[in-house]
């Protein structure tokens, strides 16, 4: 269905919405928070693109998130609200963003080892060990 508006007479018709567009993209945004329900965001970790995903969030609510996690670790609602994030906005993020600390790396090294077996016809043989 599309409404118009006819502002000149018959010459000229203005359109004003497509009711088909909005329902396509109120079904495009369920899906997405559908999805985002279901494994939910880490605010710590996760990209400009995928904070955006979230409606309730502006691009200055963005900017906060990203600069102020370089610093420190987000862990609670309470952060957020720290950060001057409207309350409402909060509150409705309860379901999509969750607060785990950056994953830890544990670097495994590999030194490469040579020896000689007496017993052995082979000179020497190469040997790998890992450190943790």
């Amino acid at each position: 269905m599309l409404l118009t508006a006819n502002l000149y007479g018959n010459d000229a018709e203005e359109k004003l919405f497509s009711v088909e567009e909005e329902t396509y993209h109120a079904n495009e945004l369920s899906e997405i928070l559908s999805q985002i329900k279901e494994n939910p965001i880490n605010i710590n970790t996760s990209t400009k693109t995928e904070l955006q995903k979230l409606p309730w969030l502006s691009e200055n609510d963005i900017i906060l998130i990203i600069q102020s996690r370089k610093n420190q670790v987000l862990s609670s609602w309470e952060d957020l609200d720290k950060l001057g994030i409207n309350a409402i906005t909060v509150n409705e993020l309860h379901d999509f963003i969750v607060f785990r600390k950056r994953p830890e790396l544990h670097l495994k090294q590999q030194t490469r080892v040579e020896f000689s077996e007496a017993k052995s016809k082979l000179r020497s043989s190469l040997k790998y060990y890992q450190k943790t």
